[in-house]
């Protein structure tokens, strides 16, 4: 058996929490998460960013900082005095003088491509070679070598061609001057 206690009407507004009341909720919860997730990527992020944050963990000093450049200024034969070529300067100095025994070899190496190793390694070798130096530059970038078109050289024979043994190393040696 079915009683009606009380007759259901239409209500003249809506129940429960207003909308600005769950709007503002929902931006703070929202805000709070967000910090909370900035937080957490900033401290799971184990990158160096500043040559300072790489000195205090590699525990070595910084040989030189190098500045930007335009492709234009990368050039050393055409830009002999820019900013850039006198950090170079800088550079080899410091190799130079830092090392207790003369360098024989010297490798230059980054994470990325675009870092500029192929740049400091030919005005590396255009300073050594400035100062009289006898300098063999081997290009061991397998997957985009770019030293010979910084020379002006042809890659018709290069390191794969020594290490599979298919030309010897002093036929592959190409003369820059």
């Amino acid at each position: 058996m079915i009683t009606i206690v009380e007759e259901a009407t239409i209500p003249h507004f809506p129940s429960g929490a207003g909308a600005t009341l769950n709007y503002a909720l929902g931006a703070i919860v929202g805000l709070m998460a967000g910090i909370l997730l900035a937080f957490a990527f900033e401290n799971m992020d184990d990158r160096l960013y500043t040559s300072t944050e790489i000195e205090a963990e590699v525990n070595a000093p910084t040989l030189a900082k190098l500045p930007h450049a335009k492709k234009q200024q990368l050039d050393y034969a055409s830009n002999k005095f820019s900013p850039l070529i006198e950090s170079m300067r800088y550079l080899l100095a410091r190799i130079q003088l830092d090392s207790k025994t003369p360098n024989k070899a010297l490798m230059i190496t980054g994470t990325e491509p675009g870092q500029g190793t192929s740049t400091i390694s030919a005005n590396l070798a255009s300073l050594l070679a400035e100062q009289g130096k006898r300098v063999a530059l081997v290009d061991c970038n397998l997957r985009n070598p770019k030293l010979h078109d910084l020379f002006g050289l042809s890659n018709d024979q290069g390191l794969t061609d020594i290490l599979s043994e298919k030309t010897d190393w002093k036929k592959a040696i190409q003369n820059s001057t």
